[in-house]
């Protein structure tokens, strides 16, 4: 699948978003290798309902100084997309997402020294505008995050 950013936080911390449009023959599991030994969590979500040929209609990422609140930004959508967005902080952390948000997906990495979590969260865009920008508190305390913020196509 193609990247579809990367919003590094300093040297803390990186959020990549990848998208796929899947088919009768994927395999049955994934590997995700890492360039150099680091923490890390994996978040698949899957989304029916999605244009097929151009599933991503708009995306954008910031990082974020050390905070409690984890901000994705706004970004271009049309009424029908769904707006996609996630939330990445350097602890191990639950997630708290904004009102109107439905979360999909937590993971965290709570072994070792280092820890990240991330989550994605979403919600039907039903006004072509702007959409965002979102947000997901951390009730574990401020560390470094990163937002990124994803709209997919309606069929």
């Amino acid at each position: 699948g193609a990247s579809r950013g990367s919003t590094p936080n300093s040297t803390t911390m990186v959020q990549a978003v990848y998208s796929r449009v899947a088919g009768a023959s994927e395999p049955a599991s994934w590997t995700w290798t890492l360039s150099k030994t680091q923490v890390a969590v994996v978040q698949l979500d899957a989304y029916t309902g999605v244009s097929t040929t151009t599933p991503v209609r708009s995306f954008a990422g910031q990082a974020n100084a050390s905070s409690g609140t984890v901000t994705a930004p706004a970004v271009a959508a049309t009424n029908g997309d769904l707006a996609v967005a996630l939330f990445g902080t350097g602890r191990s952390s639950a997630f708290t997402p904004q009102a109107g948000l439905v979360e999909r997906t937590e993971v965290t990495s709570s072994t070792g020294s280092t820890k990240v979590s991330g989550s994605a969260a979403d919600r039907e865009v039903t006004t072509t505008g702007t959409v965002g920008p979102f947000t997901a508190s951390t009730p574990s305390g401020s560390a470094a995050n990163v937002g990124q913020t994803v709209v997919l196509r309606a069929a």
